[in-house]
């Protein structure tokens, strides 16, 4: 969701490895490198200098025989009847076109063209004579290997599927299609293939060691990692399309997500503090919403002071629910005066005496710097009604503090609704929300804060050039914000300047001392930039005394003892924040990829974590791609493999990150190709 918070911590920890980690031996099997184009010619040419039995008896021509370690058995000729003489004379056509098409394919140069016209010669005897019928898979396979170095793909493809019919697990053929479809940009095909590629090695490997036998080393796989990423993309960028297309109500992310959002904010504890013993409780506040039914601003600054006190009191939905009947009011009021809101409020100002500018939300004066009714939260996916235009009269009115209450209450109104259409995810909505607020408001520190949030909703965009310009803007507008250095060092987190990103939070922590998350941020940031431990030390330790009842504090600081690989002292602060706070997901997921790490890995107990966190946050990723890996590699049945590829793809819907969305949907292609080559190879069941 938001990208600003949470894609940030993503980057920073240091257990968050890549998506394909969890496939075990198929993906560590994949992950050598190899020369494609002499490693084939090698092992044909290889291949095919050794002699068969048959060539070697035959009087007329000795030819090598094709590749056949992975092809059918040859015939033996002991306990036969004698040749006629005209299968010696088939026989010995045969075996001089095989033995001329290897002569043009070791010639130098190479002549594959010509190569594979003998080759097509060998085929066509050996497809008409049945007593050549173990010669077929090597013939179809070089000849395949000679059209692919022609560029003749699609024919090299039909001579693969011959082999295929006949041997399942060649793997040189399985190969050789990976490549062919990944030059054809059939990048799904491709993943298959080398899917069933890495299954024939795995279940030979298996078979030596049942056998007692000396495992042959794996062959490495070419470009599996970018055939992979190649098709989450593809795969995210079809969704994507699909979802603008058709529109998508996402609702409300977690309520984990939100609180940590509002958390990056300075005066959150304030807020929250304010919510909770300031406030009127909800029947005060709905006789008074009652009393002012025949004033309308007066309604909507109920309204909005509702909504701010089930905002900090972690009511989202009801947070949510009340600013969207807020927004319904305004817009009926403005359609019923049938005048843009401007029009409307400078015929308020005229006809009412000046009024305190006081806000809706938090019954302070709009220039106070803490002022709470810039409240992040939850938002209401409505669209957004035509926002009022601005005259440069107008602005000028406001910036000189000649607004009316009722605009001060608009600009709340507006910037709320902004952060309710953002963690729906509706960015172009969100987007001209803020831009309505800022016409309004006229408190600098509140201007600056709205920014900040519009610079949320570049990034989610995919405009991380935009976001930057919001944050120099807001700086403008309010050079002691810290919340303008909190986020825009956790922009640089996302662009990998973390040298740039120490400097702001460094300066936001000067400018609020008691921000308890920029701390936790910036040890974090130190560890990576290779700072004294003592100075990272004292950033966890500061947090800690500022909160510590606070689940992040111990999460954070287990999160530095995994990046050092201090796994038991890790465990036992995630233990802490998970006994602080069973609502947040992360220290769950944090254990049990710390338990991943140690030598008395335990499976169940992992598993068990990665569901407890999706059971707090069903919208948290990475506890499900990590759970779709174990799944996988538990998995015994195809049944069960296509439960974690139904699993996957119901949380491509609900997904909302861009580069969570790639790399979830990346997760799901191997899966999926898996359990199509294991199938495709003739495995009984997954793990066969």
């Amino acid at each position: 969701m938001f990208v600003l918070d949470t894609r940030a911590r993503l980057v920073l920890l240091a257990c968050a490895a890549t998506a394909m980690v969890g496939f075990g031996l198929l993906y560590a099997m994949a992950s050598v490198e190899k020369d494609e184009a002499h490693d084939d010619l090698e092992e044909e040419a290889e291949a095919s200098s050794k002699p068969s039995a048959e060539a070697t008896s035959s009087s007329k021509a000795k030819a090598p025989d094709g590749p056949t370690s992975s092809a059918a058995p040859s015939a033996s000729s002991k306990g036969k009847a004698a040749l006629t003489e005209a299968e010696k004379e088939t026989k010995a056509e045969f075996n001089a076109a095989k033995q001329k098409a290897f002569e043009l394919f070791k010639s130098d140069p190479p002549e594959y063209e010509a190569a594979a016209e003998w080759f097509t010669t060998a085929i066509d005897l050996a497809t008409a004579h049945e007593s050549l019928a173990s010669q077929r898979v090597a013939l179809f396979n070089n000849r395949s290997a000679c059209r692919e170095r022609v560029g003749a793909l699609e024919a090299s493809l039909d001579d693969c599927a011959a082999v295929l019919a006949l041997n399942k697990t060649h793997a040189k053929v399985r190969r050789r299609r990976a490549r062919i479809f990944e030059k054809l940009q059939q990048h799904e095909a491709a993943l298959i293939e080398i899917c069933a590629d890495l299954l024939i090695q795995r279940e030979d490997f298996k078979k030596a060691l049942r056998e007692g036998k000396q495992p042959e080393p794996p062959q490495p796989v070419e470009n599996v990692e970018a055939v992979m990423r190649a098709v989450g993309k593809k795969a995210a960028d079809d969704i994507i399309a699909d979802r603008e297309a058709k529109g998508v109500d996402f609702g409300m992310p977690s309520s984990n997500t939100v609180t940590q959002l509002l958390m990056t904010y300075a005066n959150y504890d304030e807020r929250r503090e304010r919510a909770a013993s300031k406030e009127a409780d909800d029947d005060a506040l709905a006789v008074e919403l009652a009393a002012s039914a025949d004033d309308f601003t007066d309604k909507l600054a109920v309204r909005l002071r509702r909504a701010t006190k089930w905002t900090y009191l972690k009511r989202y939905e009801d947070a949510r629910a009340e600013v969207l009947v807020a927004l319904n009011e305004y817009t009926r009021e403005q359609d019923d005066n049938n005048k843009p809101p401007s029009q409307g409020e400078e015929k308020e100002e005229a006809q009412a005496p000046e009024e305190d500018d006081t806000r809706g939300g938090e019954g302070k004066k709009n220039d106070t710097t803490d002022d709470a009714n810039s409240d992040d939260t939850a938002a209401a996916a409505a669209p957004a009604p035509a926002a009022a235009a601005s005259s440069s009269s107008k602005l000028s009115k406001e910036k000189n503090g000649l607004s009316s209450r009722r605009a001060s209450l608009a600009a709340d109104l507006w910037r709320q609704v902004g952060l309710y259409r953002h963690l729906a995810h509706d960015l172009d909505g969100a987007r001209e929300a803020y831009e309505s607020s800022l016409r309004y408001e006229t408190s600098s520190s509140l201007r600056a804060e709205t920014r900040v949030k519009a610079a949320g909703v570049c990034v989610d965009g995919g405009d991380p050039g935009a976001a930057e310009t919001q944050l120099d803007e807001a700086l403008a507008e309010d050079p002691g914000s810290s919340d303008v250095f909190m986020h825009r060092a956790q922009l640089r987190v996302i662009k990998r300047d973390l040298s740039q990103a120490q400097k702001d939070l460094e300066k936001c922590i000067e400018r609020a001392p008691t921000h308890v998350l920029a701390r936790l941020r910036l040890a974090t940031v130190l560890i990576h930039n290779q700072v004294p431990s003592s100075d990272v030390e004292a950033q966890i330790e500061a947090a800690r005394e500022l909160a510590p009842d606070v689940s992040e504090v111990y999460q954070v600081k287990g999160e530095i003892l995994l990046a050092r690989n201090d796994l038991q002292a890790a465990v036992a602060e995630f233990d802490k924040a998970i006994a602080l706070d069973a609502s947040n997901p992360v220290p769950l997921y944090n254990k049990g990829m710390a338990l991943i790490q140690l030598n008395s890995y335990d499976a169940p107990r992992t598993k068990e974590l990665f569901e407890a966190a999706l059971k707090v946050d069903p919208t948290c990723m990475v506890a499900l791609m990590r759970l779709s890996e174990l799944k996988l590699q538990l998995a015994a049945t195809f049944d069960q493999a296509q439960e974690v590829v139904d699993m996957l793809q119901a949380a491509t819907a609900r997904c909302r990150d861009k580069d969570e969305l790639v790399e979830l949907a990346t997760v799901k292609a191997m899966a999926v190709a898996q359990l199509h080559a294991a199938k495709d190879v003739g495995l009984t069941s997954f793990q066969s």
